[in-house]
């Protein structure tokens, strides 16, 4: 299991129904596994708005104003319909998402080893829990 919970006093439930548990431990496998898959949600629906987004400024001609205005402004040797060619847009998408996955994926293994060492000093997370009837 990803939690270690244990109750903090020797009754687990106090008078008005509430269990103090204590959060000692996270499971890092686990808390790999869901960050990846978390990430990885993210880098999908990241592509999906780079790509609904492109789509939609292609349609509207937006990049073709954007690539007049800036020859207008450079001069007419620079080439700005190939800055948001569908490839390179989708591949730097993709390259981002790849990194952001990774990214993710290791800090959060990392915080969840951090929280493991320092709850063995400190004890963990108190919390209570009570049912509002």
């Amino acid at each position: 299991g990803t939690i270690n919970v244990e109750p903090v006093n020797s009754p687990a439930r106090r008078a008005n129904g509430a269990a103090v548990v204590r959060l000692r431990r996270l499971d890092t496998w686990s808390v790999m596994r869901t960050s990846f898959v978390l990430a990885l949600s993210l880098a999908i629906v990241m592509l999906v708005a780079v790509l609904t987004l492109w789509t939609l400024f292609t349609i509207t001609g937006v990049f073709e104003t954007v690539g007049r205005n800036v020859e207008d402004v450079l001069g007419a040797s620079t080439n700005v319909s190939a800055w948001f060619s569908f490839p390179r847009v989708m591949g730097l998408t993709v390259l981002f998402g790849g990194v952001q996955v990774v990214l993710t994926t290791a800090a959060l293994t990392l915080l969840a080893t951090i929280y493991n060492v320092t709850a063995g000093w400190s004890g963990g997370f108190e919390a209570t829990l009570s049912d509002d009837r």
